[in-house]
Formats: C-alpha cells, sequence, structure tokens
C-alpha cells in the first residue's frame, strides 16, 4: 500500500510522472528520414516530375520509331529517368541527402548499362526484292549477314549488338541468261543508319533493287529512299561534279559503285592469308562469296601486285569473270593508295587501256560500268585521245559516249593546254550529234565549262 499518510512522498511521485510526461519534448531528434517530410510541394520538384516524364515518354516514342536511332532513344530515355530520380532525391533530409543523391546518380548510370544491354540485344529482319529469281546476295557489315532466298525474295536478319562498323555493301550477283555469266553488282558504304533506325521496331526492313538507264539502285522501299547505287546516275553526277561554279569537277568521285576505299579499310594479312596465287586463282571462282572475298585480299597486298593482276587478264582475255574481278580490285587498290597512283599508271600498258576502254564501250552493261569508273580514277592522259575517238564513232551508243567522256573529263587536267583546246572542239561535235542524248549534252556542257574557268 502507498503511503498516503505521507503527503512529501506523493509529491515527490507527482513531480516524478511531470518529468517523464514532458521528457518527449527534450528527447533527441529521430535519425535519418524520421524527420517529418517537407512534402512534395516544391515548384521544382514538379516541374522535374514533368519534364522526366516527358523525356520518357518521348525517349520510348522513338525507339518505337525509324526516324532515329536506338542510341538517341537511350539516352532521351536514361535522361528522363534520371531527372526523376534527382528530382525524389532531392526530398531526402539534409543530414542523408548526399547519400541518396549519390544513390540516384548510381542508379541513372545501371539504367543507363541495362538499356544499352536491352537495346544492343534487339535485332531486325528485312526483305530485298526485285527481279532476283536466280541472283546470290550478301549483306556485309561487321559480318556477312544470313540470307535465305524465298522464291524472287531474299530475307536476312542482322542482330543489334554486332552492328560496330559505320556502313555495310550489299552484294549481289545475278545469272546472266544471255551469256551464260555472272553479274557481280556491288552498293558500297550504305550507312548503318539503314539498319540501325528499324532495330527492335518490329518492322520488316524492305529493300528493292531496281534497274535504272544507266544502272542499279538499292531503294528503302518504306521511305522511297534511293540509300545505294551502282552505275553514274544523274543524280550521282549532279551530286558530285556539279556545275561548273560551284565547284571543279576535279574535286571528287563520281560514283561510288565499288566505293572509295580508305588505308583504315585495306585487309591486314594474316599468317593465315592465301598466297598471292592462290588469291589470283581466287579472284574468277564460280563462287561469288569466294570471289569477294579475293578482291578484298588483292587490296591488302597493295600496288605491287598490280602487274601480276594485269598479267592474269592479259593471258585470258576472254574470260568475263576475270575481266570484272581485275576491274574492281585494281579500282579499290587505286583508292585505297591514292598517293601511289603514279606507280599503278606506270603499271598500266597502252594495251590494258584500250582493253578497258574496250569494255566501257562493250555490250557487257556491268563490265563497262566497273570499267569506267577505273579509267576515271586512273586518270591517265593516254585515255584522252582513246576516248575521245570511242566517243566521236557513229556506232557509238548513246551510254558509251556519256561513259567515254566521263572517263576522259577527269584526265583532261593532266594534258596540255593545245591538248584540252582540241577535246573542246571535238567534244562540242559530238554534242551536237543528233542521237546523243540530253544527260551526255549536260556532262559535255560541264566538261568544257569547267575547262574554260580554270
Amino acid at each position: 500500500m502507498s503511503d498516503t499518510s505521507n503527503p512529501g512522498a506523493l509529491n515527490s511521485e507527482t513531480i516524478n510522472n511531470e518529468q517523464e510526461r514532458a521528457s518527449p519534448a527534450t528527447a533527441d531528434p529521430p535519425k535519418g528520414n524520421e524527420a517529418s517530410q517537407p512534402g512534395f510541394v516544391g515548384y521544382l520538384f514538379w516541374a522535374a516530375i514533368v519534364v522526366g516524364l516527358i523525356l520518357v515518354v518521348l525517349g520510348t516514342e522513338i525507339f518505337n520509331s525509324i526516324r532515329l536511332s536506338g542510341a538517341a532513344s537511350q539516352l532521351i530515355l536514361c535522361s528522363g529517368l534520371g531527372i526523376i530520380l534527382g528530382a525524389f532525391g532531392s526530398t531526402a533530409t539534409v543530414r542523408h541527402k548526399a547519400a541518396v543523391l549519390t544513390g540516384v546518380a548510381a542508379i541513372a548510370v545501371i539504367l543507363i548499362y541495362v538499356t544499352s544491354y536491352i537495346f544492343g540485344g534487339q535485332w531486325t529482319q528485312g526483305l530485298i526484292t526485285g527481279n532476283l529469281q536466280n541472283a546470290v546476295i550478301e549483306i556485309r557489315g561487321d559480318q556477312t549477314y544470313l540470307i535465305a532466298r524465298d522464291g524472287s525474295e531474299h530475307r536476312f536478319i542482322v542482330p543489334g549488338e554486332r552492328l560496330k562498323r559505320s556502313s555495310f555493301d550489299v552484294l549481289a550477283t545475278f545469272h546472266n541468261p544471255d551469256t551464260g555469266t555472272q553479274d557481280d553488282i556491288s552498293f558500297r558504304r550504305i550507312g548503318r543508319i539503314h539498319l540501325e533506325t528499324y532495330m527492335g521496331t518490329g518492322e520488316t526492313i524492305e529493300w528493292a533493287i531496281e534497274e535504272t538507264n544507266l544502272g542499279y539502285n538499292l531503294i528503302d522501299v518504306r521511305t522511297n529512299e534511293v540509300i545505294g547505287s551502282f552505275g553514274p546516275g544523274q543524280i550521282a553526277l549532279q551530286q558530285v561534279i556539279g556545275s561548273a561554279r560551284e565547284r571543279s569537277m576535279f574535286d571528287g568521285r563520281w560514283i561510288s559503285s565499288i566505293g572509295i576505299a580508305h588505308a583504315q579499310d585495306v585487309v591486314e594479312l594474316g599468317e593465315n592469308a592465301f598466297g598471292v596465287e592462290t588469291t589470283l586463282h581466287n579472284l574468277q571462282s564460280e563462287i561469288p562469296s569466294i570471289r569477294w572475298e579475293a578482291r578484298q585480299q588483292i587490296v591488302g597486298y597493295g600496288p605491287a601486285v598490280v602487274p601480276q593482276v594485269l598479267e592474269q587478264w592479259r593471258t585470258t582475255p576472254e574470260n568475263r569473270t576475270v575481266e570484272t574481278s581485275t576491274i574492281v580490285s585494281m579500282t579499290e587498290i587505286l583508292r585505297a593508295y591514292a598517293e601511289q597512283l603514279d606507280e599503278v599508271q606506270g603499271y598500266v600498258l597502252d594495251e590494258d587501256l584500250d582493253r578497258l576502254l574496250e569494255a566501257v564501250n562493250s555490250n557487257d552493261r556491268v563490265n563497262r560500268i566497273y570499267a569506267a569508273e577505273l579509267l576515271y580514277d586512273l586518270r591517265d592522259e593516254r585515255i584522252v585521245p582513246l576516248a575521245l575517238e570511242a566517243a566521236a564513232r557513229s556506232d557509238a551508243t548513246d551510254e558509251g559516249r556519256y561513259l567515254s567522256v566521263l572517263v576522259l573529263s577527269n584526265a583532261l587536267r593532266s594534258v596540255s593546254e593545245h591538248e584540252q583546246e582540241e577535246a573542246i572542239r571535238i567534244l562540242n561535235v559530238i554534242r551536237t550529234t543528233e542521237d546523243t542524248g540530253s544527260q551526255t549534252q549536260e556532262l559535255i556542257d560541264q566538261v568544257i565549262d569547267t575547262l574554260a574557268t580554270q
């Protein structure tokens, strides 16, 4: 029993109870995030949330679109997520704010890697259509992508994580029923964007190979855009040569059917590389993939291999496959070793120039395009009188005239002023010939205009 008779004891107990009730007011504040939160009321917080959500939605839409690449959508999406996480991190107490913001930053970095992995794991499929019933097609980028023939269509699959190179090539081989030979055409240095924009979208890439007046075009069916050309088309002519008032026609290259090779594109020949003799033999292989590989490997040997390449063509002049491989290989060597042009010119004999010009004016559609490209890049002054004579022949076709004028145009700067004046005189005669087409006339005008203003 409590001692109610003792007033001092009662007063002491009462005082202790009152002190216990008052103790919470003087206790240590709670640690960490136990403190009362200010609430999500700041204008900056809500602005950050709105902006972050907009970026997340925008990044997702871009990923589902074919307008921009997956890399762009990754960046926008992760930026939005980072802003949202940062906004929530800003609500942490002062004591733990640094730790929370550091965690937010770490999560944003992790998200970048996660989305990069997800996006990189995407793949796309496509089909190539056209008159391809007897065609063999390869797509070469970081590797040779899988091609499956389905009637006149060719289907392929490209995994996203293997898109490393900035460009890829589409190589097509057609069986020519008229000659019984194989026609090799190539669409080179096509930008990776034409694959990347479809990556992971669920859309099927649709390309078509279409024949033009002077060559072939590779067209994106969905956008109707020409993404690759083989041959001296009028569009390529206008883009590269331009008018004499804007630029000299000698400043650049007129077409890229084979593709402009650079030093970094040269195949490095390792210990397992075939010898020169084997590579030369493979240039005439009936298997398209072996021929393409041999042509690329020849470039790795450099200009020193040109005499052997030309000699093989001289000893087998009727072998059309050797002719095509010789012309393609030499053009790629010229472009990879542009600084050694004089050396390559020295290896080319007059009979080789005659044979190349015959190819330019032959009925062989594919080889005349390749031969014109090689002679244009060779820039040999010996070709000027030969090409003028070929263009002026009464039995020359309009396409033959066009290509003959084109190949001599890049060599005219190497001849004397008197020879240039004579060339202008003959070109004016050719221009007024009744069966000279409008494209050829336009090219002649550009050549004469350029010579008159240089």
